[in-house]
């Protein structure tokens, strides 16, 4: 292609406004976040926002697995095994595992808010982490029994490093864990399907830090107290081999209702363990058991400030002051679940009928 000499002139003229224009720095048709700042222009830098430092967590699902919110209570499982008859509902966000008795009474035993599993909704569950106030250390635990797992996603949240072992001899309250309560093995949880005298005496000296025991079966099984717990779980020679798998100081944390032969299954404990205490809300007894000393009511009530500032959905300072064997005065209070949606009562007598649409295994 070839100019003549006069649109070579003009062709030159263009090309030195585009150089006058270049070099005087200009931002036509430049998006206005990429454009460069006059350099007469003040660079203002915001100071970093400076947040209070908090507890390490884990990454949680937003949800757990199934409906996220019903506008009515409606049953999402109903099933027997060979050990108990249970059935999962859920009203709005919160979700309930109950066990029903020959009877039709229905005893609730977890309860979340399946947008924040890992805060707990039941006074019994806050009082067996009175456990953190005596054995801070959590390195390695056992439950005894799964249930919902509420507390088990309580440590996941909000003590990540915490290692979780759990014996639960039912192999549908295992299904039903995993499938609606977002509860299976992972790299922090290991769950056996076994029988956990079995399985405590199978193990190995000093295994855990903290042995929770939350264990209930229909009080009309063979071999179960008057609340549904396994008698197995109260002889004295199996709480002896199980203080020989708790690591120095480490504790026993068991879970009671109060019935007519509570106080004959603390005795037992208490023959066993030199170090008791326990706290009771409404008709739930929550026993701590250890070999070693336990600190002194103002130790509990330092550490109970200290966990109290990570905000952990409940006071440990309200637990330190309830137990008994502290010389601080013991409070009531019943089991209630705190979610305004979950429930007015523990008392499984209170609750509603069976919602329709429960699917039966």
């Amino acid at each position: 292609m070839s100019f003549s000499r006069r649109n070579s002139g003009t062709w030159l003229a263009c090309a030195g406004l585009l150089a006058s224009l270049l070099s005087a720095g200009c931002t036509c048709g430049t998006p206005p976040e990429s454009r460069p700042k006059a350099a007469d222009t003040p660079t203002q830098t915001k100071p970093e926002p400076t947040t209070k430092k908090k507890a390490p967590t884990a990454e949680l699902p937003t949800l757990l697995p199934g409906p996220r919110s019903l506008p009515r209570p409606r049953a999402l499982f109903t099933g027997t095994s060979e050990f108990s008859k249970m059935r999962v509902t859920q009203h709005k966000t919160v979700r309930t595992l109950e066990f029903i008795k020959d009877g039709g009474k229905r005893i609730r035993q977890s309860v979340l808010d399946v947008t924040a599993p890992h805060k707990l909704q039941l006074g019994y569950s806050e009082a067996m982490f009175g456990s953190l106030l005596m054995r801070p250390q959590h390195e390695r635990v056992l439950f005894v029994g799964l249930g919902g797992g509420s507390m088990i996603h309580f440590l996941n949240h909000y003590f990540p490093e915490t290692k979780i072992d759990v014996v639960e001899i039912d192999p549908v309250v295992v299904q039903v864990a995993r499938e609606w309560f977002g509860i299976d093995n992972d790299e922090r949880n290991t769950i056996v399907t076994a029988d956990g005298v079995a399985h405590i005496d199978a193990s190995a000296p000093h295994s855990w830090d903290v042995v929770y025991m939350d264990v209930f079966l229909k009080p009309t099984a063979e071999g179960t107290n008057s609340s549904g717990i396994p008698e197995s779980t109260l002889h004295k020679q199996f709480l002896e081999r199980l203080r020989k798998r708790l690591r120095p100081g480490g504790l026993l944390v068991f879970h009671m209702h109060h019935k007519s032969d509570t106080k004959t299954d603390i005795d037992t404990i208490e023959a066993v363990f030199p170090s008791v205490r326990r706290v009771r809300r409404g008709g739930d007894i929550v026993v701590f058991a250890s070999g070693g000393n336990l600190p002194t009511a103002e130790q509990m009530e330092k550490r109970a400030a200290e966990f109290d500032e990570r905000d952990l959905g409940f006071s440990l300072k309200t637990i330190a002051r309830t137990m008994v064997g502290t010389g601080l005065v013991p409070a009531g209070g019943g089991n209630t679940v705190k979610h305004p949606q979950a429930g007015k009562s523990g008392d499984p007598a209170a609750m509603e009928p069976t919602p329709p649409g429960a699917e039966l295994r």
